[in-house]
């Protein structure tokens, strides 16, 4: 796909996308202002009652049957937490990168 752009004085910029990378926006943004796309990745908090706070890192993905977006352990999970609700309770969920960019962030750490 390409995409024109006019500039300052008529300048036209032409740049090449790759549609595979170009993630559906969420209509949802982190703590400090970023934009959360489909194949985002978030480091986040899911919050107990009883103090047992949890940190994750997921994996921004669609699901029809949900209707929503979750945050997902990969590309290939249906199974995760429902972004809307992460983000309303952790105000510290942070962009780490994409799995476009970063494909890396998502694997798994041999221990």
């Amino acid at each position: 796909m390409n995409w024109n752009s006019g500039g300052p004085g008529g300048f036209t910029q032409q740049l090449e996308i790759d549609r595979k990378t170009a993630g559906q926006y969420t209509g949802r943004m982190t703590w400090d202002k970023k934009r959360i796309y489909e194949g985002d990745v978030l480091y986040f908090t899911i919050f107990d009652y009883d103090g047992g706070d949890t940190q994750h890192k997921g994996v921004v993905k669609w699901v029809d049957e949900l209707a929503s977006f979750i945050l997902a352990e990969s590309m290939d999970s249906n199974e995760g937490y429902w972004l809307y609700l992460v983000l309303d309770n952790d105000d510290s969920a942070e962009k780490i990168g994409n799995i476009h960019d970063n494909p890396e962030l998502l694997e798994v750490q041999d221990q």
